[in-house]
């Protein structure tokens, strides 16, 4: 009998931009799902199919970017220097809002700080080091829009 084991996975949400705001969708990762894996999933692009449909990520597919947590509820965000260079300044906020709800939908994980200066949704800049939480992104979110507006 060559039955494989079942891998075990769980449902992580992945956020990703749709006509210039932020959605999630519902994705299956291995467990122990890792904040690196979370990373590399939005680096991979939206799931194909109609889950995927009008469905775009901004996070660099070839980039490094690494994240690292002390076990104190905050990612550390390490971003390649050329990270924002080759996106409009839109995509910037919207990259970065990726990054922080999707980090800080999963398991103790409250807030995420950048080793570089990183727009917020109304284009402040926050400094290199300043922790952001998910209410920060709050209002990049499709249903945080008027309704049918």
């Amino acid at each position: 009998d060559t039955t494989e084991p079942a891998v075990q996975s769980e449902q992580v949400r992945l956020y990703f931009i749709a006509s210039g705001q932020l959605t999630y969708v519902v994705s299956q990762l291995p467990i122990p799902v890792t904040l690196a894996q979370l990373v590399a999933a939005l680096q991979a692009g939206p799931p194909t199919g109609e889950l995927g449909a009008g469905l775009r990520s901004a996070v660099p597919a070839l980039l490094e970017i690494l994240v690292t947590t002390d076990g104190s509820g905050v990612a550390e965000v390490v971003l390649p220097d050329p990270f924002f260079d080759a996106m409009t300044i839109n995509d910037q906020r919207l990259v970065v809002g990726q990054l922080v709800l999707t980090l800080t939908d999963s398991r103790g994980i409250g807030q995420v700080t950048f080793d570089q200066a990183v727009p917020k949704p109304n284009g402040e800049l926050t400094p290199a080091g300043q922790p952001l939480s998910y209410r920060d992104f709050q209002s990049l979110l499709v249903s945080a829009g008027v309704v049918g507006g």
